[in-house]
């Protein structure tokens, strides 16, 4: 709080200090016009920095897009709504808006910078509706409603907006930088690192409260299956859906119109038994760190008491959540669902058709230049023309389809930097640790899939 107070009481300090020394160098013209020589200078100096620093403060941040969703389109979802904010006492939202990403959020776009007056959005994926079934979906919206409550956590959510806030302001500000700014940036490079350092920490206490918050609403045991469908879900779309679509790039000239349809369909069906549980057992390795406020999943479900059983032991296994019989998306938002889909594809296929076409291009020529390596020549294939090969076969197909290709160029030359990287990233992907072996030798090259 003493931050906080430091931070408004410097930057009002400047502002009102700056104005009413600029107004003095008016005022000392017209009194003592012998003094006007140095009366304009200072004015230049004083009025340049209240300036500098007014724009500064004063930026203009991006309010989110997404399809906005009224209550007359979707009755049942605002019903939850209106039942999660009486319970958590939380600020109205201006506009609820349905997106096109794994991921629901609350939103603030301060009108005034870090003085505030914000427009509250509430953000909600499609995806993650379609993923999870509707008490789960609750589930994490009560976690994120928990953020903006004006009950729960009064001062701890503060802070946390604050934070959130200052970051999106600080941000923009370090892109229009002045001439007379420096009085601002000096400030700003000192105080936000101390500041963020300490707000950090009560944000990822603020993290556990909001799971609290979630679990008093909706009970553990659903807040603990939509933290554990979450990675398996993202899994589901990041290595398995979108791969898949973008490999259509190498036939079809233009991107899908139905994908947001064909997503709900991948998400419903899910993942096979065997990768969910790999994703969802590597999901509990990894370690609460300091790039996000929010924690890892065993530490988020030790703190509500759902840490499976025997987790400590070598031989831990877990089911992941079976899928839901009907999805949030198809409770919550009924026909509507049908309408956001078909919008949502339109503007994925709007945004992506441009690169969709330049790489759909680019695929035919690497599939001819590969058609050409593939015919048999004279001599046998030298490391280069191995490692030509596969890098074509990488980027028009997989890894795992170059894979001979590398094996035969390792054999030529065992330290080949490139092939033992294509090896070591292999083997690690079905979860061999002799990858790290090979990827040790590789130096780490960039490889491009289609």
């Amino acid at each position: 709080m003493g931050l906080v107070v430091l931070a408004y009481g410097y930057l009002l300090l400047i502002l009102v200090g700056s104005f009413v020394l600029a107004l003095l160098m008016i005022a000392m013209v017209i009194r003592v016009p012998a003094t006007a020589k140095p009366a304009f200078i200072g004015l230049i100096a004083f009025g340049g920095i209240f300036w500098a620093v007014l724009r500064g403060l004063w930026v203009k941040l991006t309010p989110p897009t997404g399809q906005e969703i009224t209550r007359e389109q979707a009755p049942r979802l605002f019903t939850v709504l209106d039942e999660l904010r009486a319970a958590l006492d939380c600020r109205p939202f201006h506009k609820v808006l349905v997106i096109g990403d794994m991921n629901a959020a609350v939103v603030q776009i301060p009108r005034l910078g870090i003085f505030g007056w914000h427009t509250n959005y509430l953000l909600l994926g499609l995806p993650l509706m379609q993923s999870l079934a509707p008490d789960e979906f609750k589930a994490v919206l009560a976690h994120e409603f928990a953020h903006s409550s004006q009950g729960h956590g009064r001062f701890g959510n503060w802070l946390y907006r604050v934070r959130r806030t200052w970051q999106q302001v600080f941000e923009q500000m370090a892109r229009q930088r002045t001439r007379f700014g420096s009085v601002l940036y000096k400030f700003i490079n000192w105080f936000w690192p101390v500041f963020n350092g300490h707000a950090f920490v009560l944000a990822r206490a603020n993290e556990y409260e909001a799971d609290a918050c979630s679990v008093r609403l909706v009970g553990a045991d659903v807040a603990a299956s939509a933290l554990m469908r979450l990675p398996v879900n993202d899994t589901l779309l990041n290595e398995k859906f979108w791969p898949d679509i973008f490999k259509r790039i190498k036939d079809e000239k233009e991107p899908p119109t139905d994908v947001i349809f064909s997503q709900a369909a991948a998400l419903k069906n899910g993942l096979a038994a065997d990768e969910a549980e790999k994703r969802l057992r590597q999901s509990f390795l990894m370690e609460t760190n300091n790039s996000d406020t929010h924690p890892s999943l065993k530490d988020r479900l030790r703190a509500i008491d759902r840490l499976p059983t025997g987790f400590e032991s070598k031989d831990f296994t877990i089911t992941p959540p079976p899928a839901p019989r009907l999805s949030a998306a198809e409770v919550l938002l009924g026909g509507h669902a049908e309408t956001l889909a078909r919008h949502l594809s339109e503007e994925w296929r709007k945004a992506v058709s441009a690169q969709w076409a330049s790489r759909h291009e680019h695929a035919q020529k690497l599939a001819e230049e590969l058609t050409h390596l593939e015919q048999p020549g004279d001599a046998p294939p030298t490391t280069d023309q191995l490692w030509e090969k596969a890098s074509k076969i990488i980027q028009l197909h997989s890894d795992a389809e170059a894979l001979p290709v590398v094996e035969q160029l390792l054999a030529l030359a065992p330290t080949h930097p490139a092939g033992n990287f294509v090896l070591g990233r292999i083997r690690l992907e079905a979860d061999d640790a002799n990858g790290v072996t090979a990827g040790k030798r590789s130096g780490r090259p960039r490889l491009a899939r289609m």
